[in-house]
């Protein structure tokens, strides 16, 4: 391929890179524990939180679970949405020595202030990550599931 033509794609190949979502992983290890401890554990902080599970996304075998979007209203700033994504690094741990358990909390916001009233699934921007919630999660995580001193 010519230089030229190369030089023609590359605004095309750009675009599509900027597509994508990058996600800042928030991680803890956990103390020794069955598999079936840390997931109920995970689910039990989790649901706690008020965040309901997505069915369709969740997965004991595999450690996975994440939850349905929540609306909020904000002042002035107006509508957001948030869910909880977190799984269990399994290839990474073992009941002997712990669990690691990486999650975030995506956040999106409506696009267009006209449509905070009834927003479609295209008016939804990604805005980064929450991170106050991750915060609180964390701590209960810990508290729960984290080593004990």
């Amino acid at each position: 391929m010519k230089p030229q033509r190369r030089l023609l794609l590359l605004p095309f190949l750009t675009a599509f890179t900027a597509c994508g979502i990058s996600r800042d992983w928030q991680e803890i290890k956990t103390a020794p524990m069955s598999r079936a401890d840390c997931y109920d554990g995970l689910v039990f902080v989790a649901t706690r939180d008020k965040y309901a599970p997505d069915i369709r996304e969740c997965d004991r075998g595999l450690g996975t679970w994440q939850s349905r979007w929540r609306v909020v209203t904000r002042e002035r700033f107006g509508l957001y949405r948030y869910r909880l994504i977190a799984e269990m690094l399994l290839d990474e741990g073992s009941a002997q020595d712990g669990w690691i358990i990486r999650y975030l909390v995506e956040q999106e916001k409506v696009s267009d202030p006209r449509r905070d009233r009834d927003p479609q699934e295209g008016d939804w921007k990604h805005v980064g990550q929450e991170r106050e919630a991750e915060a609180l999660l964390r701590a209960r995580l810990e508290r729960k599931l984290g080593p004990k001193p």
